[in-house]
C-alpha cells in the first residue's frame, strides 16, 4: 500500500504539464490553529506531500532498530527460565504514513516488516467533539507514562520491567483534551484486544472490551523548558479475552526467555492503575511509576500484581530531553551539535540508570519475582541515529540472575 501511494505520486510530478495533484514541496505547512494536543506537525517537519489544493497531505516516516545480546546467567536459573543463548535480531523494521485529509482531519498508518504487525492505524478528527480531539483505529491505549512515551524516546533498549503490566496496541476509540494552556491532558478510551493481524475474535461470547483512561499534568513549566516537573495517573477496567490473561518480562531484551512468566490466569476481570512522576531538570532527568493489575476470579481468589520503576538520566554533552505536552510524554533527543565525519560536530552522550520490579505472584500465581538493574549508554549522532549500549543485571527471586551485555544502532526518519 505503501509502495504504491508513492509510486502514484511520482508520475504527477513528473509530468511536464500535471493535471491537479500532488506536489513536493520543500517547506512544511504551519497551521496556527491547530492544537498542541493533537500531536501536530510543527516546523521542523522535514516535508511532505500535498495535493494542489492542500487539502491532503502525506509524509513517509520509519525506523529500525538492529540489537545484539550476550548473557551470563546462573545455572540455577536456566533450569527455571530456559536457555539464555547469546543472538541477535532486527527488533523493529517499521514503514508508515501520517497526514491530513482536510483541515480536521489526521491520520497515520505503519506497519512492523520485521513481525508482520499492524502497529498504528487511525484517524484523529479534530474538533468534531467538542475541543479535543476523537481518534479511531488501532493505537497504543493511554495508561503510564513510560507506555506512552514512543518506543524511540526511551533511554533504554526497552521499556521497564514494571511496564508489562500494561496494554500495547489495540482496537478502539479514544477522546483526548487538553487544559491549563495545554500543560495538562485527560484521554479515556474503549478498547477491545487484538493480535499483532489487529483483529479481534470473541471466543466466549462476552463483552471483551476495556475502558482505558489517563489524566497528566505539568506542574511545573520554567526556565523555557529546562526545569519541568509532570504528575499522572492512569486506570483501566477489562473485561479480559476468553476470560484469561497473561504477564511476563524479561532482562531489558527481548532475546532470550522470559525472566518472569504467568501463563494464563482465569480472571472474569482485571483493573489496571499507574502513577507517575518525571522531573526535567536541565540536562539530568528523572522517572518513577507504580504499577497495579488486580483480578476478580470466579473462585473467590483476588491476585494482585505490583510493579515499579525508577530512571535517572543525564546528558553529559548538555541536552535538555524533550517534552511533548499533548501527549504528556518524554520526546526525542536533537543534539546541540549533530556528529560530522570531518569533526566539526560530536553529537550528544547520555548516560542513565534504572531499577524496576515486577511482582507475579500472590494468591496462587506464581510468575516469579523480578528485579532488574540496568546502565545505559547512548550515543546520539544525530536526531535519527544512535548506538545504544545497555549493561543489566536481572534476578528471578529464588531462583538466580543473569548479567547481559545489550547493543542496539537505531536509525529512524
Amino acid at each position: 500500500m505503501l509502495l504504491a501511494l508513492l509510486l502514484a505520486a511520482v508520475p504527477a510530478q513528473q509530468d511536464v504539464t500535471p493535471p491537479p495533484g500532488p506536489e513536493v514541496v520543500a517547506q512544511p505547512r504551519q497551521r496556527a490553529s491547530e492544537p498542541e494536543s493533537a500531536g501536530l506537525p510543527q516546523a521542523h517537519d522535514p516535508w511532505e506531500l500535498r495535493s494542489a489544493d492542500g487539502q491532503l497531505t502525506l509524509r513517509v516516516h520509519g525506523k529500525f532498530d538492529m540489537d545484539w545480546a550476550f548473557f551470563d546467567p546462573e545455572t540455577g536459573l536456566e533450569s527455571t527460565t530456559g536457555k539464555w543463548s547469546n543472538g541477535a535480531e532486527l527488533r523493529r523494521a517499521r514503514l508508515g504514513v501520517t497526514g491530513y485529509a482536510g483541515e480536521w482531519v489526521k491520520y497515520r498508518l505503519n506497519a512492523d516488516l520485521a513481525d508482520a504487525e499492524i502497529r498504528d492505524a487511525y484517524v484523529d478528527l479534530l474538533g468534531v467533539a467538542g475541543p479535543g480531539s476523537l481518534r479511531i483505529g488501532h493505537f497504543r491505549e493511554p495508561i503510564g507514562l513510560s507506555n506512552s512515551t514512543a518506543g524511540h524516546n526511551q533511554t533504554f533498549m526497552e521499556r521497564p520491567l514494571a511496564n508489562a503490566l500494561f496494554p500495547s496496541r489495540n482496537l478502539g476509540v479514544s477522546w483526548q483534551t487538553g487544559f491549563d494552556d495545554q500543560r495538562g491532558s485527560w484521554t479515556v478510551g474503549v478498547f477491545r484486544e487484538t493480535g499483532k493481524d489487529g483483529v479481534s475474535d470473541d471466543g466466549t461470547g462476552g463483552n471483551e472490551l476495556a475502558l482505558t483512561s489517563r489524566l497528566a499534568w505539568l506542574a511545573v513549566d520554567a526556565d523555557e523548558g529546562r526545569e519541568r516537573v509532570h504528575l499522572g495517573g492512569s486506570f483501566s477496567w477489562r473485561n479480559p479475552d476468553d476470560g484469561f490473561v497473561s504477564f511476563d518480562g524479561g532482562a531489558g531484551t527481548t532475546i532470550g526467555p522470559d525472566l518472569i512468566a504467568t501463563g494464563d490466569i482465569a480472571a472474569d476481570s482485571v483493573t489496571l492503575f499507574g502513577l507517575e512522576s518525571a522531573w526535567i531538570h536541565g540536562p539530568s532527568s528523572f522517572l518513577a511509576e507504580y504499577t497495579y493489575a488486580g483480578f476478580d476470579q470466579s473462585s473467590g481468589t483476588n491476585p494482585g500484581m505490583k510493579g515499579w520503576v525508577l530512571e535517572a538520566r543525564h546528558f553529559l554533552s548538555g541536552e535538555v530531553r524533550e517534552y511533548t505536552k499533548g501527549r504528556a510524554a518524554f520526546g526525542g533527543v536533537k543534539p546541540s551539535s549533530p556528529f560530522d565525519p570531518n569533526g566539526s560536530g560530536r553529537g550528544a552522550y547520555e548516560i542513565g540508570f534504572r531499577v524496576s520490579r515486577l511482582d507475579l505472584q500472590d494468591e496462587g500465581v506464581a510468575g516469579g519475582d523480578g528485579l532488574n538493574m540496568a546502565v545505559a549508554w547512548n550515543w546520539h549522532l544525530s536526531e535519527f541515529i544512535r548506538f545504544q549500549t545497555n549493561l543489566v543485571r536481572a534476578d528471578r527471586e529464588d531462583a538466580g540472575d543473569v548479567h547481559a551485555i545489550l547493543f542496539r544502532f537505531h536509525f529512524r526518519f
